[in-house]
């Protein structure tokens, strides 16, 4: 139910803030599809998807015992460095919103010999080379799967996700009214934002970007 495009060698690759996302080529995965919006979360679905991506790659990286976490709102970490990244933009076309999901994932790529410190890869991590074509399909089913879920299998997603975010307790700066404000993450919100606490104790929701500090 999903048009999916992929390649083989993404050379303008983007990733939130407009900064670029970098694949070695013929050893990763980077594939968008196209989810017509209808009753959906939109706020949400980075999460959905987020999630759909994470369980298929935590099926390999477990098996080594590799430490998995989801950052928000759109990023899997592997023993804290980056494994995968997920974008969601919307478009409207001929009075119909869509998704267009993006996702990237280090799947064979060498990152230790290009010197970098914040990614990894699934390789990297398990000492394993894997098929980039069966882990696509794989992500494709997972977030099909997740679109279709019920209400409450939606439900328990946030809570998975909540479960595995490393943002929850974590200092961020924000943009309010034109000032710089720091604040700690209480929680993620099941539509998909974010519960803050500001250091005089006001605990508001938000649904922007965010500096991690």
């Amino acid at each position: 139910n999903l048009l999916t495009v992929r390649t083989l060698d993404q050379t303008k690759g983007r990733g939130r803030l407009g900064r670029s996302w970098q694949m070695q080529p013929g050893l990763d995965l980077a594939f968008s599809t196209v989810i017509k919006v209808e009753a959906m979360n939109e706020q949400a679905l980075p999460l959905y998807v987020g999630c759909a991506v994470f369980k298929v790659l935590q099926a390999f990286v477990q098996r080594m015992s590799g430490i998995m976490q989801l950052k928000w709102p759109n990023d899997i970490l592997c023993e804290n460095k980056k494994l995968a990244g997920i974008l969601v933009e919307i478009v409207n076309k001929d009075q119909q919103r869509w998704c267009i999901v993006g996702v990237g994932i280090n799947v064979n790529g060498d990152y230790t010999s290009t010197g970098s410190f914040k990614a990894t890869s699934l390789k990297s991590v398990t000492g394993q080379s894997f098929s980039v074509e069966e882990i696509l399909y794989a992500c494709l089913q997972s977030i099909d799967n997740s679109l279709q879920a019920t209400l409450p299998e939606k439900t328990e997603l946030i809570t998975f996700y909540k479960q595995n975010c490393q943002s929850i307790g974590q200092l961020v700066m924000i943009q309010l009214k034109g000032k710089r404000v720091e604040a700690r993450i209480e929680s993620v919100l099941d539509n998909g934002g974010l519960e803050l606490k500001r250091t005089n104790g006001d605990i508001f929701n938000w649904y922007h970007e965010v500096v991690y500090l």
